[in-house]
Parts: structure tokens; C-alpha cells; sequence
């Protein structure tokens, strides 16, 4: 009989053997998260998300000396290192990895689109080590990643003046109406891309 810390801690070792064994994989061997941070993060969630399983909770529970993965599982595993690692990759794949590169597209979209306001709005720019720098005033360059056109009023609302007072666009005047700055930010970045075709 396994009691609840032997489980746990067991479950710990074989996330944490698949997170390396994932991280090995990856292109320049990186993860969502460093080593310091997954293993204060990342691997004790994996690992509690798979203390819950309905299978390991029956495990501990069980009281007679017969346990079967293959009869538990229904034939989908023969032996427990194989069942944690399996739920655990597939954890890892599709919560961080997957996600990470989801918001990684979702972050390099938005600061394209903040590019796209920016130019529209007049702002001048230049290279410089390789990032394009925007000048708002003397003392305030910014690159595309500090932006804020996503999430501030008080960068937006220029935007929205000059899409109102210059090209009359209802479609903006209605979504300023919602008052959720990410319904009017998607709909200052359409309507400017509208207007560059």
C-alpha cells in the first residue's frame, strides 16, 4: 500500500525527469519556464494535476495486492512510470509548451499591430541594434515591444481621434462604445489595415 506523500513524491520525480527530457528536445533547449522557476512552478502543478487523476487516486486508495495497470488504465499502459510520464508529457505539451508558443504568435502579432498604429499615427522611427525605435518626444524612444497602444486609453485614444476626425469611421465610434479597450484596439488595427490596401 502507497501512502499520499509516496505518491506525490514519486509523481515529483517523473514530472520532473519528463520536463528535462522535453526541455533536452527543444530547440536551444528552452522551456516556458527556467530551471529555478519549473521546479518551484511548473513541476509541482504538473505533478498535482496528476495526483488528482482519477487512476492515481484509485491507486492510493486501493487496499488489495492485485493492482493492474493494464486492467486500471484499459489497456492503455502496463506500468506506472509509463502512466505518470505519459500524463505528464502530454501536460507539458499541451499547457506550456503549446501555450508559450500560442502567446509567443499572440505577443509578436500584437507588436506588429502596435508598428502598424504607430506608422499610421506619423511616428518617426530608426534602427538600432537591431530593433526598430519609435520617437515620441526627445527623452522617449520606445521599440515596437514597449508600444502600449494594446492596453493604454491614454495611447489609444489619439488613435481613435484621428480615425474619427480624419476618416469618420463609425465602426470605431461604436466599438469606443463598448469601453473595452480590446475591442477598440482590434478595431482601430482593421480599420487602418483597411485603409492601407
Amino acid at each position: 500500500m502507497i501512502t499520499d506523500e509516496q505518491m506525490h513524491n514519486i509523481i515529483l520525480v517523473h514530472v520532473a525527469r519528463t520536463w528535462e527530457r522535453i526541455r533536452l528536445e527543444q530547440p536551444f533547449k528552452e522551456m516556458p519556464q527556467d530551471n529555478i522557476e519549473s521546479a518551484s512552478v511548473a513541476i509541482p502543478e504538473i505533478a498535482y494535476e496528476i495526483y488528482k487523476d482519477d487512476v492515481i487516486q484509485k491507486l492510493i486508495n486501493y487496499k488489495k495486492n492485485d493492482w493492474d495497470w493494464e486492467v486500471m488504465t484499459k489497456g492503455e499502459t502496463h506500468f506506472s512510470d509509463l502512466y505518470i510520464e505519459g500524463r505528464a508529457e502530454k501536460i507539458i505539451y499541451n499547457e506550456y509548451i503549446h501555450a508559450d508558443v500560442m502567446l509567443r504568435r499572440a505577443l509578436d502579432l500584437r507588436a506588429k499591430n502596435n508598428v502598424l498604429i504607430a506608422e499610421f499615427m506619423g511616428v518617426k522611427s530608426y534602427e538600432a541594434s537591431g530593433y526598430t525605435n519609435f520617437v515620441y518626444s526627445e527623452d522617449n524612444h520606445r521599440t515596437e515591444v514597449d508600444l502600449a497602444y494594446h492596453d493604454s486609453w491614454d495611447w489609444l485614444m489619439p488613435v481613435i481621434d484621428k480615425c474619427y476626425q480624419e476618416h469618420m469611421s463609425k465602426h470605431i465610434a461604436d466599438a469606443v462604445m463598448t469601453c473595452d479597450i480590446e475591442v477598440v484596439y482590434d478595431r482601430v488595427v482593421e480599420f487602418i489595415n483597411q485603409l492601407n490596401k
